[in-house]
């Protein structure tokens, strides 16, 4: 029969209301429904943990707490910061708290008993643990009060969330009142280097470290300790950073001038708008030191809105020569006219003569409304950056990535210096050494099906070796299902100012095209794009069934839209885009015909396949294999096929638990715009309904920016349409929903639990009264910080460096053993030291064993088609990811509006619904 289901491009129809299998309420056991809500919103694990697989040995970074036995007393006040009038202060951010706590400090020392063997901690906000009791406590200063009042106590000991909560802050509060705090990250910056480490002289990385506390095996407190990196601003001019800034897209630095020049463009000044809000900057002019003093005058008067460095509110379209205002009384003598102009104002009263007074103005206070000359104002360095290009990507993996035995040292190192302190003696902790024996298990590889259909070829990945962890096509196989092609169409996109027949001439177009036909015809995929058309200018020339066109990336993403509308108007169904664009060293999103992708699909339904000239000119040894892998995804084809082993040996096509029932497979991810922006965020959810995990369905929902939970109705909306799409191909509803959520946080499962899947099931009884499928919800977490080294280094075949082998899993010892939660490596290590993912079963209404899911999550690692490699999460995520982040990255790139709102843009996700089938953004 081969390895597809018979007739597997077009949906069976609905077979008669007799033949329907609906799961019931009724039919289903008690024991498999959860009867009460589990430890932290975590389901509990149904075995002891899972046993397949090769054991392996493991260093890690998890280091145990020992607690003083029976534990220590601890007291729990609220901390108030209050004006002299009593009315409550508003202290915005950490750093002003924690500034404001250090000028009492000696004071609070001696109220607590710190010099008789007392301490305190404080969590950066208003809660304040002591080992002493106090019933009240206040102290004041003109302009400020702080009181204490006692709240509760508490003993620490046992596994409750408050107690670790607890431990996280003991450990953690020496440090954190010194250095700066991001998160659970720590910096010094007194041991930072202002290097440069980017090509963009504004930004430089600190490195510190990230610890955190979390329950292990048996309720024992484990320290996780990692190393970290973030990106800040250097101390540089403001004119030298939007040089530099507005550059990037020049792809070089600019002048004064011509800064001055893009300034007095109403999109670049919109876009700088946007990037200078609320940052902050210090005046560089004689009388700074009088505006210091006046600082301190406010700060001791309790008064907040003003410091040594000011944010700014504003960026005005107008130069110091043009803005005016009412002149001060001790320069009318000086200048008599009723108006006096910003650029005058700072020669008269400070003796300052503009170098660059073609420049506009910027503005500080409530609307912007105090306008300064931008070239007195300058960075103070330390400020949060955002990694903005594919450059400055890569340069940071480039800084941050180190061999595993060398990662392993430093963290023992960092490790050394926690818990040492005088504060965790008196809570009564202490961290013992980095654990050295931790037991993992290396999962067996899963083999892969190829075409041709009657005589399928299988791939078995290397999970060491040579190739680690990835496979070749076998020799003489094709695609399992090549893509439905009716017509091929190349566009031309040469960058501003240079011609067609420079960015790529006829006679190269035609051996990149003959290359990639080739390849293509190897690998099943018929790729027609019929004879070549000459260009006159700008013209568009269509002739069936080839398309080449020629565009600049000058256009608005509005005018390129406009025009491949307009050209692809009247070619049909199953149209792809080849688009050739500039090799250039950024974010590939910044073209424009990125920008538009979306809107394409969306509006036109055509599926675009990009390639840079450079590679299209000269491919590298399998840029057209992978080239193809993507495009036959777009072209409704299935590249390979998983093959699974069965009871007495022998390959089965199919995953085992799709195998079992009709089970639907959804992952699901959501994207937020850059922190600080209104623009709305955008949730995904990608379906697969067959159980060769061949055919999908995407949903995707705009939202309310930086919101991680999609909303109830968003959520039933988008699950519903996908258990009609599962119907529409296999003529049955699904009798099993697994779920694959990312970038969920621990303290947000509770949340998980209320919204997302209890949509999941608003959406089954929306179908039918009374249907209630099985409901398996997995949260795949990627940042926990934890890391494992293999202590066979040498002797674990393909390893080198002291990397953990793929597919290694760990549910034990660092896991705890209640809840059902496992660490998983499915990747091997390229560059630096591996860093698995963290999985957590919410739901498990089948109750499937550990082995089970640990096996079923490793084998989706395998499915992401759009390379040949075990990737490092889960396809179904993977693919919700690339979804998500599409429809962001093109708002971002069309909108240089920062107030985007929900309401205008969710019509912007109505995917055209014969695209909804494909897996048209990867």
């Amino acid at each position: 029969r081969g390895l597809l289901p018979p007739d597997a491009d077009a949906p069976p129809q609905p077979p008669p209301p007799q033949q329907q299998s609906r799961p019931r309420v009724s039919e289903l056991e008690a024991a498999q429904r959860p009867q009460q809500r589990p430890r932290g919103g975590v389901a509990l694990r149904p075995d002891g943990g899972g046993t397949l697989g090769k054991p392996v040995r493991l260093f890690s970074n998890f280091s145990p707490v020992r607690v003083r036995e029976g534990g220590v007393e601890v007291h729990q006040y609220s901390l108030a910061y209050l004006k002299g009038e009593g009315e409550e202060l508003e202290l915005r951010t950490t750093q002003r708290r924690r500034d404001v706590l250090l000028e009492f400090k000696d004071n609070i020392d001696v109220a607590f008993g710190v010099r008789e063997g007392a301490a305190w901690v404080w969590d950066g906000d208003k809660i304040f643990i002591s080992t002493r009791r106090i019933d009240s406590l206040s102290m004041e200063r003109p302009g400020l009060k702080l009181t204490w009042q006692y709240a509760r106590s508490l003993r620490l000991e046992g596994d409750h969330r408050e107690v670790y909560q607890v431990y996280d802050l003991v450990l953690r509060h020496e440090q954190s009142m010194m250095f700066k705090a991001v998160g659970k990250a720590i910096f010094n910056p007194d041991r930072q280097t202002w290097r440069d480490r980017f090509q963009n002289l504004n930004k430089t990385l600190w490195l510190g470290h990230r610890q955190s506390v979390v329950r292990g095996e048996g309720g024992t407190p484990m320290l996780l300790v990692d190393k970290a990196v973030t990106c800040v601003l250097r101390p540089v001019s403001l004119i030298e950073f939007l040089c530099v800034e507005i550059g990037l897209r020049q792809h070089r630095k600019l002048s004064t001038q011509e800064l001055a020049a893009e300034l007095r463009k109403p999109k670049v000044l919109a876009d700088v708008r946007k990037q200078l809000n609320k940052r902050k900057v210090t005046h560089r002019h004689p009388q700074y030191a009088e505006w210091s003093q006046r600082w301190e005058e406010h700060k001791r008067k309790g008064k907040s809105g003003i410091g040594p460095s000011r944010p700014l509110t504003g960026v005005s379209d107008k130069l110091p020569r043009e803005h005016c205002f009412e002149t001060p009384q001790e320069l009318s003598q000086q200048h008599p006219a009723a108006e006096i102009s910003v650029q005058e104002f700072f020669r008269l009263r400070y003796g300052i003569e503009l170098k660059y007074p073609e420049l506009v103005l910027v503005g500080f206070g409530k609307g912007g409304r105090n306008l300064v000359p931008m070239e007195l104002c300058d960075f103070v360095g330390g400020e949060a950056a955002r990694l903005a290009t594919a450059d400055e990507r890569s340069k940071l993996v480039k800084e941050t990535s180190q061999p595993p035995a060398q990662r392993l040292e430093e963290i023992r190192t960092l490790q050394r210096d926690v818990g040492r302190d005088a504060t965790c003696r008196a809570f009564g902790l202490e961290v013992r050494p980095l654990l050295d024996n931790v037991p993992g298990r290396v999962l067996p590889v899963m083999s892969l099906g190829y075409g041709p259909e009657n005589n399928p070829r299988v791939a078995i990945p290397e999970a060491g070796g040579k190739f680690r962890g990835n496979w070749r096509t076998p020799p003489g196989a094709t695609y399992i299902r090549p893509g439905n092609v009716q017509r091929c169409v190349v566009g031309l996109f040469p960058p501003s100012g240079m011609d067609h027949q420079h960015f790529l001439d006829v006679g190269g177009l035609q051996r990149g095209l003959s290359g990639l036909i080739a390849d293509a015809g190897k690998l099943g995929l018929n790729l027609d794009f019929g004879p070549l058309v000459r260009l006159e200018g700008r013209e568009v020339q269509l002739q069936d069934p080839s398309l080449l066109m020629c565009l600049r990336d000058t256009s608005s993403a509005e005018e390129v839209e406009q025009e491949l509308a307009r050209a692809f108007g009247e070619l049909g169904d199953n149209v792809l885009l080849l688009a050739i664009i500039p090799d250039q060293n950024n974010n590939a999103w910044q073209h424009p015909i990125r920008a538009t992708n979306k809107a394409l699909c969306s509006r036109i339904g055509i599926a675009v396949q990009h390639c840079k000239v450079n590679k299209f000119k000269s491919p590298p040894p399998g840029y057209w294999s992978n080239l193809l892998d993507k495009l036959n995804l777009k072209a409704l084809g299935t590249n390979y096929y998983p093959l699974c082993e069965v009871p007495g040996g022998g390959l089965q096509p199919g995953l085992q638990l799709l195998r079992e029932c009709p089970t639907l497979l959804l992952g699901c991810d959501v994207h937020h715009a850059a922190p600080g922006s209104s623009r709305p965020s955008y949730g995904a959810l990608v379906g697969t309904v067959d159980k060769f995990f061949s055919s999908h369905y995407t949903e995707v929902r705009a939202m309310t920016g930086r919101q991680e939970c999609i909303p109830v109705d968003d959520m039933q909306s988008m699950v519903r349409e996908q258990l009609k799409a599962f119907y529409r191909y296999n003529g049955i509803p699904p009798q099993r929903i697994i779920c694959y959520r990312d970038g969920v946080a621990h303290n947000q499962f509770e949340e998980v639990h209320e919204v997302e899947i209890h949509a999941i099931e608003r959406a089954c009884h929306a179908i039918e009264q009374g249907y209630q499928p099985q409901i398996v919800f997995i949260v795949e977490q990627k940042g926990g910080g934890a890391r494992f080294f293999t202590n066979e280094n040498g002797r674990v075949p393909g390893q080198q460096m002291g990397n953990q082998p793929p597919l290694t899993v760990v549910d034990t010892v660092v896991v705890d053993e209640s809840t059902f939660s496992f660490h998983l490596t499915p990747h091997h290590g390229m560059k630096g030291t591996s860093r698995g993912n963290l999985y957590s079963v919410l739901r498990n209404d089948p109750n499937l064993s550990s082995d089970d899911l640990q096996r079923f999550t490793s084998q989706l690692c395998h499915l992401f088609q759009r390379c040949k490699k075990i990737v490092s999460k889960v396809a179904p995520n993977y693919n919700a990811h690339l979804a998500a982040e599409m429809w962001g990255l093109k708002e971002e790139r069309e909108s240089f509006s920062d107030t985007a709102s929900v309401s205008s843009d969710a019509a912007a996700c109505d995917v055209h619904e014969r695209l909804k089938t494909r897996l048209f953004y990867t």
